[in-house]
């Protein structure tokens, strides 16, 4: 026992002096010092019960079909009584990224732009949800037309355009960011609850 309590004096001592030794040197070059793990992504966002961990995960997609793989191996993860929030530009590919996720789940291409309409709905088991509130100017027409009711715990539901009504969404929503349009390749960051 005294070995041990001795060993571990011994190693407290040596790790203060190299600290201690670190702190004297310490400059510009001082990162040489420093073991870096990966990153880990992080964010945090507020509820009524205040904040709670996010965490983000990017990737990038060189060709659409990658972006459509992308999108399916997502759907994979999502559980009924899940919100997906999806933003980007005029042609970032919401509605091909839904599309995408409504094949992994059910094995059908029937996944449209809901533009007009403000709101599809794909049976299957979950049934699952499409809302575009690109064209909502009132957050009234919004209770009028029945877009709350698309979140269920029974349903997947994908919102296009959620900045247009930030609280229609429930705040444990995953946010799904795609930057890029066009033909050209696109960054999509992913921030769900932790």
């Amino acid at each position: 026992m005294a070995t041990q309590r001795q060993d571990t004096q011994g190693h407290e001592e040596r790790f203060k002096c190299r600290g201690d030794n670190r702190r004297e040197h310490a400059g510009d070059d001082a990162d040489q010092y420093v073991v870096r793990s990966p990153r880990h992504y992080c964010a945090f966002r507020e509820n009524e019960r205040g904040f709670f961990q996010m965490t983000l995960e990017r990737f990038d997609a060189a060709s659409p079909a990658e972006f459509q793989r992308l999108a399916g191996a997502f759907a994979g993860t999502l559980r009924p009584g899940d919100a997906v929030a999806l933003s980007g530009e005029l042609g970032a590919g919401k509605t091909t990224f839904v599309r995408a996720a409504v094949r992994r789940l059910h094995g059908s291409d029937e996944a449209t732009s809901p533009t007009f309409t403000f709101r599809h709905t794909y049976a299957g088991d979950p049934p699952v949800e499409h809302l575009d509130l690109y064209r909502l100017d009132d957050p009234a027409e919004a209770v009028e037309i029945g877009l709350y009711e698309a979140f269920s715990t029974a349903a997947i539901t994908f919102v296009e355009w959620p900045e247009r009504l930030p609280s229609l969404l429930p705040a444990t929503a995953i946010r799904v960011a795609i930057a890029g349009s066009g033909d050209a390749p696109r960054r999509v960051e992913i921030a769900r609850p932790a």
